[in-house]
Order: structure tokens, then C-alpha cells, then sequence
């Protein structure tokens, strides 16, 4: 979902947005998406708070009908959510104007997807591919683009003016950066019980 945010937002600004994914990107036509392998907490159940619905619908129209066409389900985050916090169950409030859209994330991705495609956002590419490396300008300061090999391990250069990480947190920037001679950045942990 990140790197198709990213995508979309970006759109608007570069003449050309490549969006490089390990896993099929393309949408399956009207089907309901299938799971991906690379993706953690794929098939965890996802609620998108009333924000994400909205900065999507504002991007993508009919985003949110579209989405309970396909099946997730929209309630109301106060009057029908339970939460149990400090050993307590939470009451329900009153009904409230926030909404948390209830669906899988293969349901998110296939319908940003749809609206991509279907909106003719002609400057947006979508590549199946691994990165294997950056490619680092000569002094070391900078990335000009990836390496990465396709579906069939046929190896390509792809150079950019931006690359932007979308990967997460297995995402292979830290160990890339390493290699290119940076130290790896710290990491922050927030503990909870």
C-alpha cells in the first residue's frame, strides 16, 4: 500500500513513476485478490481509519463505494467497536462521524490498483521485480537508481531522479546503505505489554 501511495502522490510531479514489486502487481481484472506471499500481515483483517478513507477517496473517486462493493465492511468506530484497554473492556459511545472500513489487504490493494489503471494514470508503471542493489552515483553520495532481476532472474538497471524504499520493515536499505559505505541507522523500539 505504501509504495502505491507513494506512486499515486508523486504522479503529479515526475514525468514517469515506476512502482518495482516482487509479487504480481497487476490487477486481476474483476476478481478478488488473492494473498500475497511477500507481503507481512496480509492475511491479518485491516481497518482503515476514516483519514486513510478519506486522502484515498480524494485520490482515487469511488474509492470507498467500490470498496463495499467488494465486500469490506464500514461501521461506525465508537457505537459498534469494543476495546479493551488497561484491563478493562471500554463502553460503546454514542454514534460518531468516524468510520473504520473493515477488509483484507489484498481488498485494498486490488481496488487502489483498479483505480490507478482505471483513472489512466498513463505516467504510472508497474514492474514485477526484485531489487538486488542500489545503484550509487561515483563519489558514494548518492542512489541513482536500483538493480534488480525480473520474474525470470534477468538482471536490469533501472535509474531515476527520486527512488523512494517502500519496502518495510524487511526492506534491504539498511544493508544497501552499509554497503555503500554508511553507518546503519539506528533503531527504535517502543515496548508494549
Amino acid at each position: 500500500m505504501a509504495g502505491l501511495a507513494h506512486a499515486r502522490a508523486i504522479s503529479a510531479h515526475y514525468d514517469h513513476v515506476i512502482v518495482l514489486d516482487r509479487d504480481n502487481v497487476q490487477p486481476q481484472n474483476d476478481t478478488l485478490p488473492a494473498h500475497r506471499r511477500g507481503t507481512p500481515q496480509d492475511m491479518h483483517p485491516h481497518a482503515m481509519l476514516q483519514a486513510g478513507m478519506n486522502g484515498l477517496e480524494k485520490w482515487f473517486p469511488g474509492f470507498r463505494e467500490d470498496l463495499k462493493a467488494k465486500g469490506a465492511v464500514v461501521i461506525d468506530m465508537y457505537n459498534e467497536t469494543c476495546v479493551f484497554m488497561e484491563g478493562y473492556w471500554q463502553r460503546r459511545r454514542a454514534s460518531s462521524k468516524f468510520n473504520l472500513a473493515l477488509a483484507s489487504r489484498p481488498l485494498l490493494e486490488h481496488i487502489v490498483k483498479k483505480h490507478i489503471y482505471q483513472q489512466g494514470e498513463s505516467n504510472i508503471t508497474f514492474i514485477q521485480g526484485t531489487v538486488l542493489a542500489y545503484l550509487p552515483s561515483e563519489d558514494n553520495t548518492a542512489v541513482l537508481g536500483v538493480k534488480y532481476a525480473d520474474k525470470d532472474q534477468v538482471e536490469y538497471d533501472l535509474y531515476g531522479d527520486l527512488v523512494i524504499d517502500c519496502s518495510g520493515k524487511n526492506g534491504r536499505t539498511p544493508r544497501m546503505l552499509e554497503d555503500m559505505g554508511y553507518k546503519h541507522p539506528g533503531v527504535e523500539a517502543v515496548e508494549c505489554n
